[in-house]
């Protein structure tokens, strides 16, 4: 082995080439998307090729005076295998670290100076391990073990198990009784951290108070379905209802455990409604509640539950009691705009001496809406108090633990951080972390007695892919080429917006950087240039016709407001003020922008303004709800999503203030109502996810009956946009990985 020292570091290894100083990764030419903490982890990895690289080395490189725990580093080494397309260059060695074993070229003023020759074998091999073992491993030496050559041979779930297991924090003594401030503090107790499921399609689950049963909800093909399994026997378990075009929207146990309650609505075509159903299946009966958004949470009588309500024409939000049969409707606490109570994913949670129920929200304060917070509002006399002293940016699901002593929330501390969960002390006290790594927790529950939590942990990825489109024709996915990657992501609703320039280059949003930023990148993903570098999150990108501006929706202010800056990412210029104005278009001519004002519980408007920035004017205020506007090509006619009795659909009308001139309908089947004009004006575009995978469909404006324009047979669609020639169609897909993960043993 050789190595030379120089001051710019190049390295190659197969068909990749790391540039240090340039902080780019190529394979074949074409960038490959690395988080800066991955990005560092490959340097160390290059740097000691051929050599064992220990745990404890790879976490004081990486993160030097900072304590995390070891889950995060098995996730880097999961999101760079990933990245890399292939396991085989980074092999495990169990209970020690890792080795990066292919061979590696150090480049100084293009010369080549090897530094591994040949992948090195491993010298652990299984029947040493078995000669420390019993007969029968435990589950993690089950992980863990390997060929004799130690070639890596794991699949991406069990990686996942390895990276659940590492990433408990500790509940240490919060499921016990509330004790003495004098009594001896009890050692920490080992936890248990698994993985329940491993089907990769769980949306929702929820744990019975008895700890016996686990619902979830799986997504079987863009279709969504009920399923109980046993804790116990952790079988496949039982479909207790079919596949269907619904959306669930929470799922709750009866307090004993006999029965399921979910929330679900017909997709674009009802509002949301509750049913009940018994714990093995059978009919399921409605419960005439109205108005509601969150799973339920029962009183420890079980006589009565609460739930959160969103009502988008008043701009209030309310946390509501009702009896068992739906009936008898109370308002307990209420949110004017700007301030808001957490719908879903969120929830409230009963408390077990059924005086208080507890839910996440924003201060009353106007200046306060950009965090949220844990109040209890009292059942009596319907009073609320804020528990803990911190805020976090979001706030999903609550739970109480059994015996009244906190609460378990999942929450993000930063707007795009992943959500983490966390204790409150009730009380009173400091909230305290349960788990500190990379991935999103959702949708928490806890056991009768506070010994299991149940949790549905995801793992997001995204791509963006080009095809040639032939007008007329469908688009062959055969002939799509993914241009860019990134692995961590999980990419929003409008997050995922792509924009071409005239010169037929890409912007789009990336969080290489750590944070939500505007990138550009040419057609063939090369050249790729961050725009945006602040440590603010930058969405929504979209191009003026002439291709001299970049307009974006950006929190750099305190809020999300439309801002300006040219194609090269310089002179930035704020265009609106106030609260949450996202989503802009710009006509062909340049002269209007065009954006919503409005992403949460309030109704969203659509506003015009002139490019350069002046006077506001609101489009749609004469109506129920107008978002997601879209200029023609020709600039003659606005586009947005609105919804009437009918359901969601797409207005279209002149582009001016007055009457819809038209309106077509959202197929049950549409995937997540972003749409776009086609080139040449004559039909709108839109996802549908039918049979396992999003496709495009054509609406034209004539009335003829929908065409299908794609044909991908797997994957999730998020969003997409046509180069402004209408040669290229550029799609962002999809992929995240979501299971559900008990943590159990809390004594």
């Amino acid at each position: 082995m050789t190595s030379i020292k120089t001051k710019q570091r190049i390295w190659e290894f197969g068909p990749f080439r790391l540039d240090e100083a340039e902080r780019s990764l190529l394979r074949d030419g074409r960038p490959v998307s690395l988080t800066p903490k991955v990005f560092d982890t490959l340097i160390v990895f290059l740097e000691r090729a051929g050599r064992l690289v220990e745990k404890n080395e790879l976490m004081t490189r990486l993160w030097p005076d900072t304590f995390v725990e070891e889950g995060a580093l098995t996730r880097n080494i999961s999101d760079l295998r990933k990245a890399l397309g292939e396991e085989k260059y980074v092999e495990t060695v169990p209970k020690r670290g890792y080795r990066f074993v292919a061979p590696v070229r150090e480049i100084s003023d293009e010369s080549a100076i090897l530094i591994v020759e040949e992948a090195v074998e491993a010298q652990v091999i299984i029947e040493e391990e078995n000669e420390r073992t019993p007969a029968t491993p435990s589950v993690p030496e089950r992980q863990m073990r390997f060929s004799h050559s130690l070639k890596p041979r794991l699949a991406t779930a069990l990686a996942s198990i390895v990276l659940i297991a590492g990433a408990a924090l500790g509940w240490r003594e919060f499921t016990k009784p509330r004790r003495a401030s004098n009594e001896p503090r009890p050692a920490i107790p080992a936890m248990h951290v698994g993985r329940f499921t491993a089907s990769g399609n769980i949306l929702t689950a929820a744990i019975s108070p008895d700890g016996k049963y686990v619902a979830t909800v799986l997504d079987e093909g863009g279709l969504q379905s009920l399923w109980v399994r046993q804790v116990a026997a952790n079988t496949s378990g039982v479909r207790v209802i079919a596949p269907a075009l619904v959306e669930y929207v929470g799922l709750t146990f009866s307090n004993d455990s006999n029965f399921i309650y979910y929330v679900s609505w017909m997709r674009n075509q009802s509002d949301p409604e509750l049913y009940q159903l018994p714990v093995l299946g059978g009919t399921p009966r409605r419960i005439p509640v109205p108005d509601i958004d969150t799973p339920i949470s029962f009183s420890p009588a079980g006589d009565r539950f609460a739930y959160v309500f969103t009502s988008s024409s008043r701009g209030e939000t309310y946390v509501k009691v009702a009896g068992a049969d739906g009936a008898g409707v109370q308002t307990l606490v209420k949110r004017r705009k700007p301030g808001f109570i957490a719908a879903w994913p969120g929830g409230p949670a009963w408390a077990p001496d059924g005086g208080f129920i507890a839910y996440a929200g924003s201060g009353a304060a106007e200046d306060d809406i950009q965090q949220m917070r844990v109040f209890v509002a009292s059942v009596a006399d319907r009073t609320e108090r804020q528990l803990s002293g911190r805020s976090w940016r979001d706030i999903g699901r609550v739970a109480w633990l059994g015996d009244g002593s906190g609460l378990v929330i999942a929450a993000r501390e930063e707007k795009d951080a992943p959500r983490q969960l966390w204790f409150i002390p009730y009380p009173g006290g400091a909230a305290r972390k349960i788990t500190n790594d990379l991935h999103d927790y959702d949708n928490l529950s806890l056991s009768g007695d506070a010994k299991t939590l149940a949790a549905v942990l995801r793992q997001p990825a995204f791509s963006i892919a080009i095809m040639p489109h032939d007008e007329g024709k469908q688009a062959d996915p055969g002939l799509s080429r993914t241009i860019f990657s990134e692995v961590g992501s999980d990419v929003g609703d409008g997050i995922g917006r792509l924009a071409w320039t005239p010169d037929n280059r890409l912007v789009y949003c990336s969080r290489a950087g750590g944070n939500w930023d505007i990138w550009v990148m040419n057609k063939d993903g090369s050249e790729r240039r961050q725009l945006t570098l602040d440590a603010h999150n930058d969405l929504f990108p979209t191009v003026s016709g002439d291709g001299r501006y970049i307009f974006f929706a950006s929190d750099r202010a305190g809020a999300f407001n439309i801002w300006r800056m040219e194609i090269d990412g310089s002179h930035l210029t704020q265009l609106t003020r106030g609260d949450d104005q996202t989503l802009s278009e710009v006509t062909p001519d340049g002269h209007w922008l065009i954006y919503q004002q409005n992403l949460g519980p309030a109704n969203p408007t659509i506003w015009r303004m002139p490019a350069t920035g002046g006077e506001a004017q609101c489009l749609t205020c004469n109506l129920r709800l107008a978002q997601r506007p879209a200029i023609s090509p020709d600039g003659r006619l606005l586009a947005y999503v609105d919804l009437d009795d009918k359901g969601w659909g797409v207005a279209i009308q002149p582009f001016k203030p007055g009457e819809v001139a038209r309106r077509f309908l959202f197929p049950p089947t549409i995937g997540s109502r972003n749409f776009r004009w086609t080139p040449d004006g004559q039909a709108l575009s839109y996802v549908v996810n039918e049979k396992g995978a999003s496709n495009i469909w054509l609406q034209a404006l004539g009335g003829a009956p929908p065409s299908q324009l794609t044909n991908f047979k797997t994957g999730q669609l998020l969003t997409f946009a046509w180069s402004p020639d209408g040669q290229w169609l550029a799609c962002m897909r999809q992929a995240t990985t979501s299971d559900v993960v008990l943590l159990q043993d809390f004594k």
